[in-house]
């Protein structure tokens, strides 16, 4: 797995996953839509993201909630946003609309970036001291 990969699942993935509240119906309807779009039915959406009939009906049910790493296969299947599959699925937490924009646009640079083992350990340390300014009280943020 790729160090950008690994920081994604590791900062923003934990923490904000939601095991017991999973709500399958964001995910289901973007498959819906998906559908609608190219006029396919569920198994030529299925054969497109490289998953069988089966497993997609039982993802649009919510019987079961896909992979991390199969919602990155569906995203390059359909040539869609990582992070926003990664919201409708109920693994990055949705904190309004600029958040969710935010989140998809960094999810998605992150899985561009080639990143060594020293600019992952930077990132990381970044995003960690990211994640303690915002875990404080607002009147402990620096201001300016």
């Amino acid at each position: 797995m790729p160090p950008s990969t690994m920081l994604l699942e590791s900062n923003l993935i934990r923490g904000s996953f939601m095991e017991d509240s999973w709500d399958p119906r964001p995910l289901r309807e973007f498959f819906q839509e998906q559908m609608r779009r190219k006029g396919w039915n569920q198994s030529e959406l299925a054969r497109e993201i490289h998953t069988a009939p089966s497993v997609l009906g039982r993802w649009m049910s919510g019987e079961n909630r896909p992979t991390t790493d199969k919602l990155r296969q569906v995203a390059r299947g359909l040539r869609v946003d990582y992070g926003q599959l990664l919201e409708r699925a109920g693994y990055l937490e949705s904190k309004g609309e600029p958040t969710s924009r935010w989140h998809a646009d960094l999810c998605a640079k992150l899985e561009r970036i080639p990143l060594t083992q020293q600019q992952y350990e930077l990132l990381d340390a970044t995003l960690n001291v990211l994640l303690d300014q915002s875990a404080k009280p607002l009147s402990q943020k620096p201001t300016g």
